[in-house]
């Protein structure tokens, strides 16, 4: 019997993959639930994302008597809006 993504077993035909979700739509057997540390994980990788991103952005400096700043994005220095981050220029 082949086995799904988190191991459990499923019917291997499209008769029997059928039959298996009719017995579980009409309750006569349970949908295996997924491992209580396994959702925590899961968890702590979403929340973790954003925070990463907001490390990963790239850091802003000032630019003398201007309202932009400047980044540098693959390695070419880019003058930006600071309040909307758009590219206003990029030297070259």
């Amino acid at each position: 019997m082949p086995r799904g993504p988190k191991g459990e077993k499923r019917p291997a035909d499209v008769i029997g993959n059928t039959v298996h979700v009719m017995r579980i739509a009409t309750g006569e057997i349970e949908d295996a639930k997924m491992d209580p540390g396994k959702e925590y994980a899961r968890a702590a990788r979403l929340k973790g994302g954003p925070a990463r991103a907001a490390k990963m952005s790239p850091e802003q400096r000032p630019v003398p008597d201007y309202n932009y700043r400047y980044v540098y994005v693959n390695r070419q220095p880019v003058l930006v809006d600071p309040t909307s981050r758009r590219i206003v220029y990029v030297y070259r």
